[in-house]
């Protein structure tokens, strides 16, 4: 179709065509109307406007209360003053946390669970890894049984812990009294000598599956001429697993480890459920301090910057994460 001289695509500003269709203008007066991109933003315009109600929801669920605790984290808001008694502080709260007597104990509480259920999450999953790896009878089984105490909730685990250790009517307790290994019954969750280990005992038995499944994953990707060859180098299987297992493993192993770490310091329910800090102050780890401090105390702004403490920490540890990921996809 031609338009006063001018071919369909290319027609003077101010003209219709035949389908009613009215055509944009440039400074030469010649017009260009390109369907492809008018169709490409209308689908990306319609692809936008469906995020909203996502985006929405995002911000009042995120956004909004994360904006709010950073907030607050600057402000000494005593909810017993009232509401609206909120007074601008600065960094006061965090420097108030950091002269707390008792802040190193708590940051030592934090090192101590990070590091005995991250590294026994690690070697327990990693056996048990390498034990399913092989030609067992009812494999399919057991690989079905151990991924049960990752799906159990945290609240109910902690919970049936507790239970099971009670120092009163506690199961374990009474097996280990009925088979000679114990003379009386003992407060796994409240002596000093047996709290922590019981807590790294049951933050391991709650979160092992999720890096079991992702070892055996990664086990089951290397080749098996790598074994093969080891082997005929005279390699024994301790020295497979060091020299061809762990290499190959380690790029699986070091995300597990950030994400170990990230899911450890959000980590609420178990110190919580288990022994609520104690006995005494002996168990506090920042999570439950930031309860605590919140909504016992009702000390919100120094709660919240307690809270930005752990985000603080959290997003390093992401940052490395995605970097690493980023790096392996490359």
């Amino acid at each position: 179709m031609r338009i006063n001289g001018v071919s369909g695509n290319d027609v003077r500003c101010g003209i219709y065509d035949s389908e009613g269709r009215y055509w944009a203008g440039t400074e030469s007066g010649i017009c260009f109307y390109d369907k492809g991109r008018w169709r490409r933003l209308r689908e990306a315009a319609s692809g936008y406007g469906l995020l909203v109600p996502s985006l929405i929801f995002l911000a009042i669920v995120v956004a909004w209360p994360l904006l709010r605790a950073i907030w607050l984290s600057f402000h000494k808001y005593y909810l017993l003053h009232g509401f609206d008694s909120q007074v601008w502080v600065g960094l006061q709260n965090y420097i108030d946390f950091f002269k707390n007597p008792r802040a190193s104990l708590y940051i030592k509480n934090v090192l101590i669970l990070l590091i005995g259920t991250v590294v026994g999450r690690l070697v327990f999953s990693m056996v048990l890894a390498l034990l399913m790896n092989r030609d067992l009878p009812l494999r399919w089984l057991f690989r079905g049984l151990v991924i049960l105490p990752w799906v159990m909730p945290s609240a109910v685990t902690a919970i049936m812990w507790k239970w099971i250790l009670s120092a009163e009517w506690g199961v374990l307790n009474y097996l280990l009294t009925k088979i000679g290994l114990l003379d009386n019954y003992v407060a796994f969750l409240g002596d000093p000598k047996y709290v922590w280990p019981t807590i790294i005992v049951v933050g391991i038995w709650q979160w092992f599956a999720f890096d079991y499944v992702t070892i055996l994953a990664g086990l089951q990707t290397i080749p098996k001429e790598l074994n093969e060859a080891a082997e005929i180098d005279g390699a024994n299987e301790i020295q497979t697993f060091w020299y061809v297992t762990i290499p190959m493993l380690r790029p699986v192993l070091s995300v597990l480890i950030l994400l170990e770490v990230v899911w450890t310091l959000r980590d609420f329910a178990t110190v919580w459920t288990l022994t609520e800090g104690g006995p005494g102050h002996s168990t506090m780890t920042l999570a439950p301090l930031v309860y605590i401090t919140s909504f016992k105390y009702f000390k919100l702004g120094l709660g919240a910057s307690i809270g930005m403490i752990i985000l603080v920490i959290s997003l390093i540890f992401n940052v490395i994460y995605l970097r690493r990921v980023r790096f392996e996809i490359e």
